[in-house]
């Protein structure tokens, strides 16, 4: 049987989400550099075998996404530092690419399941590394982050694994709703342990508030599509939980077995650490004092912004201006005058930082078409069972939206790529005959 053009770039889209959390490497620009090259890569091959088929995707938030490209590229012509911002923009068209050819790939049930498991199975594959690395004292010695985070697996950092798990999550609970087999259903559950448990020994708070957001969002479209009833959902949920309690429990017996051996504490221990005072306190900080300075720099150049990676640029300068104020110096200036910041932990802050009041409008507009798209894809499914897919794809987007206002997710390749390729999948609609 001969593959089509849009079963072919469901495939590239597909494998591009199962290798790209195990790329990686020590170097500079270890985690980043060599995913943003297979990103571009996997968008370019996609792309072209549209272009080539001259197939078109329907989707309804394309005319937004050119907007924002658009706009991003403008600002980075007129900006200061025109030339810094390339390999930014040049990540943010690719993963433009990845949402219109995912919407061509993905409107059918049968791709956009292939898709959700192999998401699921890379978030176990993590999770379960993690869990080991959280024990094993050679795995720790390699880990660059020792000492302040307990795993971060292949992720590269507690904030990617979490944006990777936290979608993981929704979606390994709504494959569980539809599953048929006992056996697959158990699978399910088993990842959505694994996965529950690794993303509370990493510590990322952004992806625990990623997690409860994205699994709530998901609750409520299957209750409003009636796709499911809510109290079996919500049954189903309850087993999941309950198995990575059981799970938490297990490895905290563990850990405290084997403690003289290891390295690593009880996962009481971990959430003690992680839920502490002084480790909130201080992100909390760090993060209002990161927002100030993104709105002094918006002030600066309110229109069309900075340009494409303009708050690393900017941030430097901003800073000294800031901490001159003696109020501002005694709150802030222990806790960042020993660093210099490269991000926002805000992506709707530095969207506003980097296109200004125009790039900010596109990005927003960008984001509320391809909700209403995923909105429309809910209630006018043909199917229940891709239905209940489809609420998981949307919990899943709620989850990173969530987590993109404390991080800076989507400036990273791997959770970029997995949210424009969720995006795009969410809000595709079948082709016009």
């Amino acid at each position: 049987m001969s593959r089509t053009p849009a079963s072919i770039t469901a495939v590239i889209l597909t494998a591009l989400c199962a290798v790209l959390p195990f790329v990686f490497h020590t170097g500079p620009g270890s985690f980043t550099l060599p995913r943003a090259v297979l990103l571009q890569t996997g968008a370019a091959a996609a792309a072209l075998i549209l272009l080539l088929s001259n197939r078109r995707a329907r989707f309804p938030a394309f005319p937004f996404l050119c907007a924002w490209i658009a706009v991003l590229a403008l600002s980075a012509a007129f900006s200061p530092f025109p030339l810094s911002g390339i390999r930014t923009l040049i990540l943010f068209a690719s993963c433009a690419a990845l949402a219109y050819c995912a919407a061509a790939a993905f409107h059918e049930e049968k791709p956009l399941a292939a898709l959700c498991v192999t998401i699921v199975c890379a978030g176990s594959v993590m999770a379960l590394h993690g869990i080991v690395q959280s024990h094993a004292p050679v795995l720790s010695a390699l880990n660059p982050l020792r000492g302040r985070f307990t795993i971060i697996a292949t992720a590269g950092s507690p904030a990617m694994l979490g944006g990777w798990l936290a979608p993981g999550l929704c979606l390994a609970f709504v494959l569980s709703l539809r599953a048929r087999s006992l056996t697959a259903r158990a699978l399910l559950r088993a990842s959505f342990a694994a996965m529950a448990l690794a993303l509370f020994l990493c510590m990322s708070r952004s992806g625990w508030l990623a997690a409860a957001g994205g699994l709530l969002v998901t609750l409520v479209c299957l209750s409003a599509s009636r796709a499911a009833r809510l109290r079996n959902a919500a049954a189903g949920l309850a087993v999941c939980l309950v198995l990575a309690l059981a799970l938490a429990g297990a490895r905290e017996a563990a850990s405290r077995t084997i403690l003289k051996y290891t390295q690593a504490p009880p996962a009481a221990a971990v959430l003690a650490q992680a839920a502490g005072p002084g480790s909130k306190s201080d992100s909390i900080r760090l993060r209002l004092f990161l927002l100030r300075a993104a709105r002094d720099m918006i002030a600066r150049r309110p229109v069309l912004g900075h340009g494409p990676d303009g708050f690393r640029m900017q941030y430097p300068e901003t800073q000294a201006g800031l901490i001159k104020d003696p109020d501002t110096r005694a709150r802030y200036a222990a806790l960042v005058t020993n660093r210099v910041a490269t991000h926002a932990h805000n992506e709707f802050a530095e969207a506003a930082v980097e296109g200004g009041a125009a790039g900010f409008a596109a990005f927003a507009l960008l984001l509320i078409a391809g909700m209403r798209g995923v909105r429309r894809r809910v209630h006018n499914g043909e199917r229940e069972s891709e239905t209940i897919l489809v609420c998981g794809v949307a919990g899943a987007l709620a989850a990173m939206l969530i987590q993109s206002g404390l991080e800076f997710t989507l400036h990273l390749p791997l959770i970029a790529a997995l949210f424009w390729i969720l995006f795009g999948a969410g809000c595709a609609q079948a082709p016009e005959v």
